[in-house]
Order: C-alpha cells, then sequence, then structure tokens
C-alpha cells in the first residue's frame, strides 16, 4: 500500500478543481427584477461558449466602436469577443452600469 501515490492523486485533484469564486452578498440585479442568474457559481475546466445573433445594423456598430476603441488604446485592432468580455467584467463591477444595461433589455424586451 503506497500512502505517497494515494497523497499524490488527492494533491492533484485539490489542484484541478479551484474553488468557486464567492457571490457577493448583494444581487446588484434583484433590485431590477432579474434576480441571481444562478444559485451558485460553477467552476468550469475551460471556458463557456456564448453565441450571439446580431442584425447587420447592430453587428456594424460594434464593429465601427471595437475599431475606434483599438485606436483609442493604441491597439492595431481590438477583437469582438475581446470587447465583449471587457463590456461584461464592466457590467459585472459598476452598478451604474449594470442599471443602465438593465433598463436598456428591459426597453429591448418591450418591442
Amino acid at each position: 500500500m503506497s500512502t505517497k501515490r494515494a497523497s499524490a492523486v488527492g494533491m492533484r485533484k485539490a489542484v484541478a478543481a479551484p474553488a468557486a469564486p464567492a457571490l457577493p452578498e448583494e444581487d446588484p440585479f434583484e433590485e431590477h427584477g432579474f434576480g441571481r442568474a444562478a444559485a451558485a457559481p460553477v467552476p468550469y475546466a475551460k471556458p463557456v461558449r456564448v453565441t450571439l445573433d446580431l442584425d447587420p445594423v447592430l453587428y456594424a456598430g460594434l464593429t465601427q466602436w471595437a475599431n475606434a476603441a483599438a485606436t483609442e488604446a493604441g491597439l492595431p485592432r481590438l477583437p469582438l469577443a475581446r470587447a465583449l468580455r471587457a463590456m461584461i467584467r464592466v457590467t459585472l463591477a459598476d452598478r451604474g452600469i449594470a442599471a443602465v444595461v438593465i433598463d436598456q433589455a428591459r426597453r429591448d424586451s418591450e418591442g
């Protein structure tokens, strides 16, 4: 019986399974009627793919914005995926921006 092997296996499991990030005590979306998206965060081993269909006018606007943002940031280009990730991070971190996004989502769903 090898306790060394069992110990090594346990260490690999501990390293492979990162702890789930803590949820904020307050849900910034609850006050707007959206509720918490999930009861608890799930640690994923790899990124989750999200597919987004945009109408041509919105896509053109996003592309133009990303090109202008790249120029302003001194980057050769700003891929749309990177721009959207940044927008999501800012929305999650800033309650004021989240409120504006939620208001827009509500207006979009009304018609």
